[in-house]
């Protein structure tokens, strides 16, 4: 039987949702986000690290703040908790770097390759 093994709840996904503006204002670093992202989830550590396909440990670290939340797993972290929190307060880091001019080298070459990357419908070259 396919799912036997999950609970009922693991088996609906939705779309991750925006976070009010004043939740994202009263996150002061991304460890904030991804706590106050698994309080809106409503769900354990357990469901969101299986809907994540990793360790709960994992997921526990991430929160505590021992283990950064990579790049590659935001998606899925979003994805499992149901908000996109996480990457809202990475958007307004990113904002406020730029604001006062204290871009990160990666942040402007994001710049300069996100009209091409639009055109190509956001495919980067495989290198």
């Amino acid at each position: 039987m396919k799912g036997a093994l999950l609970p009922p709840r693991l088996e609906v996904v939705e779309r991750p949702r925006d976070a009010d503006e004043r939740t994202l204002r009263l996150c002061f670093s991304e460890r904030d986000a991804i706590a106050a992202s698994v309080v809106l989830s409503g769900r354990t550590y357990r469901e969101i690290a299986a809907r994540m396909g990793v360790s709960k440990t994992l997921v526990d670290a991430m929160v505590k703040g021992d283990r950064p939340l990579t790049a590659k797993r935001t998606a899925a972290f979003c994805a499992a908790t149901g908000t996109n929190l996480v990457r809202q307060y990475r958007e307004m880091e990113r904002a406020l770097r730029a604001a006062t001019g204290n871009l990160r080298e990666r942040d402007r070459i994001a710049d300069i390759v996100a009209p091409t990357l639009k055109a190509w419908g956001g495919a980067a070259c495989q290198g």
